[in-house]
């Protein structure tokens, strides 16, 4: 129950696009107010992964409403190589990526797989 609770209120922080010291602060009270129920370890990879799914909605959304051009994706996969990954190795292990993500995080897997195949037949 205490994970869900805070996942719930990091997820409710991360709507307006981030975390503000003041939602940072909420947080940092809620974690607190829940003791030995929330482990620090298990409350940061909340944070984590509920900002991962953040940041990859809002990826999804520009896809879907600007699309991508040839050059976003070589830019994409040049900044990729530069914090040294590589994408299409990265997609090679999609699958189970995938399926931990739940199907927003599906979606957005299958978005980037269609964006690197039509990359390399160019």
């Amino acid at each position: 129950i205490a994970q869900g609770m805070f996942q719930v209120a990091v997820s409710s922080a991360l709507a307006d696009g981030g975390l503000d010291e003041k939602s940072k602060k909420n947080l940092s009270e809620l974690k607190d107010s829940l003791g030995g129920l929330l482990d620090p370890g298990t409350a940061d990879s909340i944070t984590d992964e509920t900002s991962i799914m953040r940041i990859m909605y809002g990826l999804q959304k520009v896809l879907q409403d600007q699309g991508i051009t040839p050059d976003d994706v070589k830019e994409m996969r040049r900044m990729a190589k530069e914090f040294g990954v590589d994408l299409d190795e990265m997609m090679k292990n999609s699958d189970a990526m995938s399926a931990q993500l739940g199907p927003e995080g599906k979606e957005f897997i299958d978005t980037m797989k269609q964006m690197l195949d039509a990359d390399k037949k160019q």
